[in-house]
């Protein structure tokens, strides 16, 4: 799983289309499994596939994960049909003092 980061919008707007090759032109090494983690992500994770449900029309995923990586920058979100951007509310030290 790769975990985009917040100035890869273009690339997710690339993947989320149906058909066509997702990997044209796209900067990636294959991971310890084999799986593809994009350069430039945010993080990525690596998993072995344990079962996967039926969820209607699509389905819901349950993976061990073998390995993980934080890469740079802040993830991706995409809530309301918008790209949009994640910032702290509060840092983790003012959550301590309070």
């Amino acid at each position: 799983m790769n975990i985009l980061e917040e100035t890869q919008a273009v690339l997710c707007t690339a993947f989320a289309r149906s058909g066509g090759d997702k990997f044209t032109g796209v900067d990636w090494q294959p991971g310890t499994s084999g799986a593809p983690l994009l350069a430039g992500a945010a993080a990525w994770i690596e998993c072995h596939l344990e079962t996967a449900h039926d969820a209607g029309d699509h389905e819901v995923a349950i993976g061990r994960v073998l390995s993980l990586a934080r890469g740079r920058g802040l993830p991706l979100a995409f809530c309301e049909s918008q790209f949009v951007q994640l910032k702290p509310l509060v840092s983790s030290a003012d959550a301590i003092r309070r």
